[in-house]
C-alpha cells in the first residue's frame, strides 16, 4: 500500500509505533485471505499460507512472531481445527511460560468454552492453562491481578 512505500513520511505525521501496527494488521488480513469457503464448510489454501509464513518471516518486520501466532490461531479458529488450535496455544504457552500473555491466553480459552463442544479438549486447555497462570502470578504480579477474575471463571467453564 502506499502507506507502507512511503513508511518514513507518514512516520512524519503520526507515530513510528502506530504505522507498525497498521502493518501487522495488514500482514494478519493476508493471512486470514487463505480460508475460503467451500460449500458451507471453511478450507485453508495450506500452500499459499506457508508460502505466506515464509514471506513474513523474511520480510523481518518488527514482531513478526506475534503476527505469524496470531495469523496461525485466527485460522484455525475459522477451521474450527480445535485440536491445532489448543496444540498451538499450548506450545506457546510451554515457550513463553511466566512470560506469557494472559491476555492472548485468556482469549483462546474464551473462544474454545464458546465455541469447542470436545470437553477432552477443554480440560487439555485448561490443564495447561492453569499451571501457565501460576507462572505469570509469580513473574507478572500486576497483570496477574488485573487477570484473576477473569481466569478464574474461564477455569470453571472449561471444565464444565
Amino acid at each position: 500500500t502506499k502507506i507502507l512505500a512511503n513508511k518514513e513520511l507518514f512516520e512524519k505525521g503520526v507515530s513510528k509505533a502506530e504505522i507498525d501496527e497498521y502493518e501487522r494488521k495488514l500482514w494478519i488480513l493476508k493471512a486470514l485471505s487463505f480460508v475460503h469457503k467451500e460449500g458451507d464448510k471453511n478450507v485453508l489454501d495450506k500452500a499459499g499460507f506457508e508460502t505466506f509464513l515464509k514471506r513474513l518471516n523474511a520480510a523481518k518486520i518488527d514482531k513478526s512472531g506475534y503476527i505469524e501466532m496470531t495469523s496461525t490461531m485466527e485460522v484455525y479458529f475459522m477451521l474450527s481445527d480445535w485440536n491445532a488450535y489448543v496444540n498451538n496455544a499450548i506450545l506457546y504457552m510451554k515457550k513463553y511460560k511466566g512470560k506469557a500473555s494472559p491476555m492472548l491466553t485468556w482469549n483462546w480459552g474464551a473462544r474454545l468454552e464458546g465455541a469447542c463442544k470436545d470437553k477432552e479438549l477443554r480440560l487439555k486447555y485448561v490443564e495447561e492453562l492453569e499451571p501457565n497462570y501460576n507462572l505469570i502470578k509469580k513473574t507478572d504480579t500486576e497483570q496477574a491481578i488485573i487477570w484473576a477474575d477473569g481466569m478464574k471463571s474461564l477455569f470453571a467453564k472449561l471444565k464444565n
